[in-house]
């Protein structure tokens, strides 16, 4: 008696197997996308922290300049003006339209009068720039500091400085004594719901305004 082989028929997956090795795959496929979207946010959320932050630095540099163009009889910090924010008030011989003004003997006259306040609320830092003789009368004849300060903020419409919605400025100073202006700055990690408030970094910078000799 001989019996008889079909070589053509093979032995194919059943429903189970292919069930449990389409699970396999996708729990691998799930895994290796997870990676990679954290890998992406992480870095996105760190090249978003040094951009807040070489913002933080270009601000600090630009009060550094205007600073160092006033004199230091003219320049008013938070404790001086008696106000809650932080504050800093000073004279510049820039005038509105950025044009710096010097005396027959090349002493600086002052054209305006430059105010950074840094908002305790939402954390953001505003820039008020005048050039209205009669505040600068009140700063640097009258020296009615107080009256300065109300008009200015009365009558000045502030500019925001740049990367206010990247980072908030937990605080600002400038210390007469060393000349040296000090940004604390913590950078949002989800910039698109800034009310979460996920920090993922925090840095303090200083600059000295002036060297000297």
């Amino acid at each position: 008696m001989f019996m008889t082989i079909n070589k053509n028929c093979t032995k194919g997956l059943t429903l189970i197997e292919l069930l449990i090795a389409v699970s396999i795959s996708s729990i691998g496929i799930l895994g290796s996308y997870s990676l990679i979207s954290n890998i992406r946010n992480t870095v996105a959320s760190q090249s978003e922290a040094v951009q807040a932050q070489q913002s933080a630095r270009n601000i600090m540099e630009r009060m550094a300049r205007e600073i160092r163009e006033s004199k230091p009889e003219y320049i008013w910090t938070t404790g001086d003006l008696n106000v809650s924010e932080p504050t800093i008030l000073f004279l510049t011989p820039r005038d509105e339209n950025n044009k710096f003004s010097l005396d027959s003997n090349g002493k600086p006259l002052w054209k305006g009068v430059v105010m950074y306040r840094l908002d305790s609320s939402s954390k953001d830092l505003f820039r008020y720039k005048s050039s209205d003789p009669d505040i600068i009368s009140m700063i640097k004849d009258s020296g009615n500091i107080p009256l300065a300060l109300y008009n200015i903020r009365q009558r000045i419409q502030p500019t925001e400085e740049e990367a206010s919605s990247n980072f908030d400025l937990e605080g600002m100073s400038y210390n007469p004594s060393n000349e040296i202006i000090s940004l604390s700055v913590k950078t949002v990690a989800n910039f698109t719901d800034r009310q979460k408030k996920n920090y993922n970094s925090f840095a303090l910078f200083r600059t000295k305004v002036r060297s000297r000799n």
